[in-house]
């Protein structure tokens, strides 16, 4: 299956990459950072995935395990979302304040455009 990597290594350097620019709203990634990732999720696109962290990404590996489809980052531990410090909407910032710290799972794989 061809997934254009070097389709989407242009648009990261041309500085066209809607991903990375909405990633970096959340996330102080950058584009030599997602040229990185392009080329870990390359290596193996079947079972290579990238997540999202609030300071650029961290390699998983997707795996089957008995009848459960599971992401592992590189260490072995199951990944269950990174942590960020999102903006509160201002009706609800009397209550939870400016910010508040949520957890994402946003994860790109293969297919996923840039």
């Amino acid at each position: 299956m061809d997934y254009n990597f070097e389709k989407k290594r242009r648009i990261i350097r041309n500085g066209e990459s809607k991903l990375l620019k909405e990633w970096q709203q959340y996330s102080t990634i950058t584009a030599d950072q997602m040229l990185e990732m392009i080329d870990w999720i390359e290596k193996d696109p079947e079972r290579n995935f990238a997540a999202l962290t609030s300071t650029g990404w961290k390699p998983l590996t997707k795996r089957e395990e008995r009848t459960l489809t599971v992401f592992r980052d590189l260490d072995g531990n199951a990944w269950d979302g990174e942590h960020f410090e999102m903006p509160v909407p201002e009706k609800r910032q009397s209550m939870f304040g400016k910010t508040m710290v949520c957890t994402q799972k946003i994860a790109i794989g293969a297919w996923n455009r840039v």
